[in-house]
């Protein structure tokens, strides 16, 4: 199926973004504190446990450039994959666009696995609020890459110059048309 005005992904970045699935069928005010978000993450059925979560803005300056942590502290997955990143993050502004990235941790394996990479597109970060749940895995990773493919360089690499600025909070909609990131279910 082909979507208009959007470019395929080369096999090798989902393959990138995918690794690390535990091989199982698939069930992100300036200065004012954060509110509380909480979530999980799996690959396939299995809770990805020991994984890092950290909370992006994208670039506002260039097409595919450096997004910006807007953590102020660090947070792993535990045990069942849950989450929490409560007091974790600080708004640049109430309309800056968001993503979630999760990465490495174990998913039910022996060892860890240092290539997991998952994301969910959250949008404003102003929607953030005490009852949020980011359900992260595959389908919320490819319904991220795959809208946000033109403004997408890596997993810590989102952005857009000013004039495709529309462009981009356009894709973090359709991002959120293609799966729930609540849910982590496609519609």
């Amino acid at each position: 199926m082909r979507f208009p005005g959007k470019t395929l992904l080369p096999p090798s970045l989902l393959v990138l973004l995918l690794c690390g699935c535990s091989g199982q069928s698939p069930l992100f005010s300036p200065a004012s504190p954060a509110a509380a978000i909480q979530g999980s993450a799996y690959g396939g059925m299995q809770p990805i446990t020991g994984a890092s979560v950290v909370l992006y803005a994208v670039n506002t300056s260039t097409d595919g450039g450096p997004s910006s942590s807007i953590m102020t502290g660090t947070v792993t997955t535990v045990a069942n994959g849950a989450f929490t990143l409560t007091g974790k993050y600080t708004c640049p502004t109430p309309s800056s666009l968001v993503y979630l990235l999760i990465t490495g941790g174990n998913p039910g394996l022996s060892t860890s696995n240092a290539a997991i990479a998952l994301m969910a597109a959250i949008g404003q970060c102003s929607t953030l609020t005490s009852s949020t749940f980011i359900s992260v895995n595959e389908l919320t990773t490819v319904g991220t890459v795959y809208a946000l493919a033109p403004f997408i360089t890596s997993g810590t690499a989102i952005g857009s110059t000013p004039a495709n600025a529309a462009t981009l909070t356009a894709d973090f909609t359709l991002a959120s048309q293609y799966v729930n990131y609540s849910t982590g279910s496609a519609p």
